[in-house]
């Protein structure tokens, strides 16, 4: 998995370049139905949005899931092994607020596209 905290604005990434753009399918051009059919690359890996929305989720606030027991679970049903693949609880944390960070970033792009339609 990677990620990154850009530098910069909604507008410098692909994502909000798309939303940004003036669609010709507006309400004012349609009428009162319209659809929009538009691809984002956001929030699939890697996870990318502007530091802002990383700074929304501060990393000490996120909480892990509890590892569940493994007490009487036969050994082929262990198919990750160590749990969490190993990762450590600070890279964890960062994992999930870099999808949490690309999610929201994506939610205001996605507001941006229907405040304009």
């Amino acid at each position: 998995m990677s990620w990154l905290a850009a530098e910069g604005t909604d507008s410098e990434q692909t994502d909000g370049i798309g939303a940004g753009r003036r669609h010709p399918a507006s309400r004012a051009a349609c009428g009162s139905s319209v659809l929009l059919a538009v691809g984002f690359y956001r929030p699939h890996t890697p996870y990318v949005a502007p530091k802002a929305y990383f700074d929304l989720y501060p990393l000490e606030k996120i909480a892990l899931a509890a590892e569940p027991g493994r007490e009487g679970v036969p050994a082929p049903a262990l198919t990750v092994t160590p749990a969490n693949y190993g990762i450590s609880a600070d890279l964890q944390r960062q994992a999930i607020q870099a999808y949490h960070a690309s999610t929201s970033f994506m939610d205001a792009q996605v507001g941006k596209l229907l405040d304009a339609a």
